[in-house]
């Protein structure tokens, strides 16, 4: 069982396998599917599913989100077998699953409990196919019921142990090379180290932690803060006196936390609440500066202080951001640095070191204490010291290091390698018979390396921060920690109490981590560029000797290999089809989209959303359109479409299977005239009016052309012909047979031959975790592909039209977060620790990207800062003219003009001789800090937000070349992995003195900055930008953009599907489970409807083509506006701090563009973003208590926006 699971089978699983082979001549693969499939179907039985289908296993298997009723039923010793189930059954994917039991339907009838006959499945049943007790294998149904029931032992990794033995070793790891006078390129050396017997000392295994008492939930006593709260302000002041810090207050920062958590009667009490308890996953909604990071530091701190017997783990924004707050609370707790063990330790993975130490050495705050002399607790962590460098050979270090050093983090740690010096003496003759095995070993000064600092501080270390990168993908050396965990999962079994600060952007990231984008090639280092040779050689060398699997996954590797590269063929600029390059330019493509797309061209109906189209229009041409599409859904709905069994011969999309044969068999499939003639003729046949329809549209499009208030990409629509349908035709086939072979190759990958080392395509996203999480409704891989090299405009050509890319879809990577308090509680039998989710945004209900669920509670500020977003704050509609006296619009402009347009924004906004908006407004926070210091005293500064950081840096461009009297002034937010970008502008300068990291903004208030242009993700939550004051270091925020996910982000869509699935099961009303019959019949229903629903979201364009979809719950207007008030909320958090108020600008056209157009008009929720987001919040906090608490001064702000200085006269429903 060559799996990447967390847990594994027992002893006897092998000791069976074993038995097998050597009683009935059983290989090791068929006696593992024999074991495999009945325990699966004993699981069913055991769960109480043997009236279901055989196929059924696949969706317990898969654990997917399916409302059954039996499933919400189950004891803690089913739940126990089903998790077990999961770790020893490697099918949770149906088309794998089919397959092992064809497999297991072949093998002697003799030694199967269950009786298959090899046609239709679906109509063979559990309970039917099981065998009479006296004709089963009584040995197997108690072994199955024993590993079903008992503790699995987790995984264990190789590890090598440490060296003991001196001579010369050899090991790699990247260095900086010197390519030419500047160029430097970062190249893997090998290099021999010397150990001499001096320096092999006997290192003994660092403490590691021990395994964990049974926790339980936490109580929260506010009460108990006071005294706290008076100790961390005595300890900041003596600190300041030697310090660069600033005492931040912590008294009055606890006198302004109100905490009301909701009562058992669901409702808000007007009070605080003295008490809580943690327990299991309790969520906290948090208006802006309502105290959540002030509450997590106390926490942790009162763990500290008055509960040392347990742990507490915080989860920030980033590693910065986690190394400044561990330097925090250990100033609070050490005395001296040198002699006492931190009680706070930040947590970040090695593979980033580099980046980390470059990040942490170039910070404000450490420059700041360096400056002092003082001492700073990140220097502890992030130390570059490599003892086992200094072995290197004195040869190495010159010829192959160029003197230099190992990039930290890439160090040979885990494996050097002992040269074997009898060969090195007879390399020219080698003697095979003094051939040696090769000892690998680990470096010996690994358990005193200053770079493993933070490892052995872990366990007495009774705070651990981390971040969501290092909770998902951070790994343990394996000489502490074997198991195949990351940091999560530590986390999980160590600590007592976890906190989530903005818990919404924690489940983002997860489920991105299980949503990856995969390169299958790129004619360099795509998956399938690495495992072609060892694949062939593997294949050469065991011809007749393969197991069945691998034999599968062989055949599945060789096809993926000549399809990869007739779509890309096809896709070539000189040697494909135009019509193809220009179908799928820019876009992330699926076989589903294309057969879609392709059912709107032969439905005679332009692909793109017809903005003017009427309902009832619309629906009519979704409703043919559907009509074709239901004969490329049932040719898609066929588990393996290279043998068809569910569709009859005479069935249409029976013939595309035909087809696709034929592209398979064929070698020259991308360019044989014989493949696009049948796909011609089979158009013709199963839709005879195709050309007719093609005429209709034809007119149409020429009445279109003649209407110049008609959108450009209407008039100029190039209608298809038949050649064309045929031509998109055969590329949707060729790339649905891609998507068959890499399915195998992918997710079969634990087939492959023994000789191909590589990791899993996916193992970036916690390969154990995908046996734990659910997989999502559409299935794992969903197919979806992205051709980086495919033509964008006649101006740009195609630079990489040999790579294509894989979106791996896997898991919901959200639920990690939502039930990591028993992420493994079924496994181990053990809770998880008490989770406390906190966020500014996490209670919008229609948001999909923000919204977590409904709180426990609510963290409220106190009545001033309520008073200053209500009353004192300003929100302004102020969009700009262009050239052409029309309102400029960056949202929807399309990629070929957004640059053209934030060239006209910032015109526009610079004015005439510096002049313009950006002058006046900073002239009115001049005048403001004078005539009211307390609120408005060292805030003259501008916040510009924009889309992406490649936005931020095209803003400060165009500033600075426009306004060279603020041109030293102006900055842009790089991320914290990247050196600052050097481009030159037009007056020869470099813009690396503009470039701020994102770690830095913190301190931009001590630079001579006074515009900040930042991507609204990057600074919109988690960090405080303060000033002298210790109040909000901007006074004003310009919203350059309205904020919109792109219409191709596969990323985006998983995020919005995994939400919506998990909505799905807890509505009991919902149509799949209504119209599907049992389990297997829900799932197939579920399927169904996600497939519908990612194909709605990528159709979707327009703002205004957005309509809702009732039986799918979908409403992406109320989704958009929510999301979008989640993040004006988060802008709002960075312009409050201190208790100011703030002026709002909302500055594209496209927030508003029929009110832009015309200050008379009437803006609805269906023409204006800006007014759906007003709309909602009213209905909100009209009708949610909860909502009103939270959101009413922000929704008392919004409807007072002005345009021109005068109110805007909304038309609201």
């Amino acid at each position: 069982m060559r799996q990447s699971t967390l847990l594994i089978a027992p002893d006897d699983w092998q000791d069976r396998i074993d038995y097998l082979h050597d009683t009935h001549g059983l290989s090791g693969t068929d006696a593992n599917i024999l074991l495999q499939v009945e325990v699966a179907f004993v699981l069913m039985e055991k769960l109480n599913l043997s009236d279901e289908p055989i196929t059924a296993a696949w969706v317990l298997l898969s654990k997917a989100p399916i409302a059954d009723i039996r499933l919400r039923k189950l004891s803690a010793t089913q739940k126990k077998a089903w998790a077990n189930g999961r770790q020893l059954i490697p099918y949770p994917e149906k088309f794998n699953w089919l397959n092992a039991v064809r497999d297991y339907q072949r093998l002697p009838l003799h030694l199967r409990m269950y009786i298959i006959t090899e046609t239709d499945f679906d109509t063979q049943y559990i309970d039917a196919a099981k065998r009479p007790p006296h004709e089963r294998e009584q040995q197997h149904e108690h072994l199955y019921d024993k590993w079903l029931s008992q503790q699995l032992p987790f995984r264990q990794r190789n590890t090598h142990p440490y060296t003991t033995q001196a001579g010369s070793y050899k090991g790699s790891g990247q260095v900086q090379i010197n390519i030419g006078n500047t160029q430097l390129q970062t190249e893997e050396r090998d290099v021999l180290f010397n150990l001499s017997p001096g320096s092999i000392s006997s290192q003994t295994k660092p403490t590691w932690l021990s395994p964990p008492a049974v926790r339980a939930p936490f109580q929260v006593d506010m009460a108990a803060f006071t005294a706290l709260a008076q100790h961390l302000d005595e300890c900041e002041t003596t600190l300041a006196r030697r310090l660069p810090i600033t005492p931040r207050n912590w008294q009055k920062r606890l006198s302004e936390l109100r905490c009301h958590i909701i009562d058992s009667a669901g409702k808000l009490p007007p009070d605080p609440t003295s008490t809580f308890t943690i327990r299991g996953f309790m969520h906290l909604a948090g208006m802006v500066s309502s105290g959540k990071s002030t509450l997590a530091s106390l926490l942790a701190a009162h763990i500290v202080k008055d509960h040392p017997e347990k742990r507490i783990t915080l989860l920030v924004s980033d590693v910065q951001t986690a190394i400044q707050l561990a330097n925090q609370i250990n100033e609070w707790f050490c005395d001296d640095p040198d002699t006492d063990a931190p009680v706070a330790v930040p947590i970040f993975g090695r593979s980033s070191l580099h980046t980390h130490m470059r990040g942490f050495y170039a910070s404000t705050t450490y420059l700041a204490y360096a400056q002092c002399g003082a001492f700073h607790w990140g220097e502890r962590w992030l130390n570059s010291l490599c003892p086992l460098q200094y072995h290197i050979s004195d040869s190495d270090r010159v010829n192959v290091m160029q003197s230099k050093s190992f990039i930290p983090g890439t160090e040979p740690c885990q494996i050097i390698q002992l040269v074997d010096e009898t060969k090195k003496a007879e390399k020219k003759k080698p003697d095979k018979s003094k051939k040696t095995k090769k000892l690998k070993c680990a470096c010996p000064y690994l358990p005193v390396c200053p770079q493993y600092q933070l490892y052995r501080d872990l366990p007495t270390a009774r705070v651990w921060i981390t971040t969501p990168g290092g909770m998902s993908s951070g790994t343990l050396p394996r000489q502490l920690d074997s198991r195949p965990i990351r940091v999560g999962e530590l986390v999980y079994e160590q600590s007592d109490v976890v906190v989530f600060d903005e818990v919404d952007t924690l489940i983002n990231w997860f489920d991105n981590q299980f949503a990856t984008l995969v390169t299958l090639t790129n004619g360099n280092d795509g998956i399938l560029d690495k495992i072609t040779v060892n694949a062939e050689e593997y294949a050469v060398q065991n011809r007749g000797n393969m197991p069945s699997g691998t034999l599968r996954w062989i055949g599945a590797e060789r096809n993926a290999q000549h399809i990869v590269s007739s779509v890309l063929t096809l896709l070539h600029r000189a040697n494909g089809q135009s019509v193809i390059q220009q179908w799928v330019s820019r876009h992330y493509f699926t076989p589903m989209t294309l057969f879609y797309k392709l059912s709107r061209r032969l439905a005679g109906f332009a692909e793109f959303d017809d903005r003017t189209l009427s309902l009832a229009e619309r629906r009519r041409q979704d409703t043919e359109t559907q009509t074709i599409f239901d004969v490329f859904a049932s040719f898609l709905n066929e588990p393996d479409p290279l043998r068809p069994d569910r569709l009859n011969e005479a069935d249409a999309a029976f013939e595309l299977c035909t087809i696709l044969n034929q592209i398979n068999s064929t070698g020259d499939n991308a360019t044989d005239n014989v493949i696009l003639l049948r796909c011609q003729s089979w158009i013709r046949r199963t839709f005879p009016k195709t050309e007719q329809r093609l005429q209709k549209l034809k007119e149409q499009i020429t009445t279109f052309q003649q209407d110049t208030s008609r959108p450009k990409y209407q008039r100029e629509y190039e209608v298809d012909t038949l050649s064309t349908l045929a031509t998109r035709l055969q590329f949707a086939l060729t790339v649905t047979l891609l998507d068959r072979h890499t399915r195998i190759v992918f997710f079969d990958w634990t087939n492959r031959p023994a000789t191909i080392q590589q990791k899993s395509p996916s193992y970036r996203n916690q390969t154990t975790m995908r046996s734990i999480l659910p997989l999502p409704l559409t299935g794992r891989q969903f197919g979806t592909y992205y051709a980086s090299g495919t033509v964008r405009s006649d101006r740009q050509p195609s630079k990489q039209t040999n790579t294509l890319n894989l979106f791996a879809y896997t898991n919901i990577g959200r639920d990690y977060v939502l039930n990591l308090h028993q992420l493994l509680t079924d496994y181990t039998g053990q809770p998880g620790p008490a989770v406390l989710a906190m966020s500014g945004t996490s209670y919008l209900p229609d948001s999909t990207t923000f919204h977590v669920g409904k709180p426990d509670g609510v963290l409220l500020p106190d009545q001033k800062a309520v008073r200053l977003i209500g009353r004192e704050s300003q929100f302004v509609f102020m969009p700009q003219q262009g050239e052409d006296n029309k309102p400029i619009r960056l949202s929807g402009a399309g990629p070929d003009r957004v640059r053209q347009s934030i060239n006209q924004l910032c015109r526009a906004l610079v004015g005439q001789r510096g002049k313009g908006q950006l002058h006046d407004i900073l002239n009115e926070l001049t005048q403001l800090a004078a005539s009211d210091p307390e609120h408005w005293a060292d805030r003259q500064r501008l916040l510009l937000f924009v889309n992406s950081y490649e936005q931020a840096r095209w803003v400060a461009t165009e500033l600075r070349q426009h306004w060279t009297a603020k041109q030293d002034s102006i900055r842009y937010v790089v991320p914290d992995r990247n050196e600052a970008i050097a481009e030159p502008d037009e007056a020869g300068r470099h813009l690396t003195d503009a470039a701020i990291r994102r770690a830095d903004i913190e301190q931009f208030s001590q630079t001579d900055g006074t515009i900040l242009v930042a991507p609204l993700a990057a600074v919109g939550r988690g960090l405080n930008i303060l000033n002298q004051h210790r109040k909000a270091a901007f006074g004003a925020v310009f919203f350059l953009t309205r904020p919109y996910p792109h219409p191709h982000d596969a990323q985006a869509i998983a995020r919005e599907m995994n939400r919506r699935a998990l909505d799905w099961e807890a509505d009991e009303t919902f149509g799949a489970w209504q119209t599907g019959v049992g389990l297997l019949g829900k799932a197939e229903a579920a399927r169904k409807s996600a497939v519908h629903y990612w194909r709605s979201v990528e159709n979707r364009s327009y703002y205004s083509t957005l309509h809702d979809d009732p039986e799918l719950r979908a409403r992406p207007r109320r989704d958009l506006a929510a999301t979008t008030i989640g993040y004006i909320i988060q802008a709002v958090g960075r312009l409050i701090r201190g208790n100011v108020p703030f002026r709002a600008y909302f500055v594209d056209a496209a927030w508003a563009p029929e009110l832009a157009a015309n200050p008379e008009a009437k803006e609805t929720p269906e023409t204006s973003l800006l007014a759906a987001m007003i709309d909602l919040l009213a209905e909100y906090t009209d009708e949610d208590p909860i909502c009103r608490a939270l959101y009413q001064p922000l929704a008392d702000a919004l409807l007072d926006t002005t345009y021109n200085g005068n109110p805007i006269n909304w038309k609201l429903r």
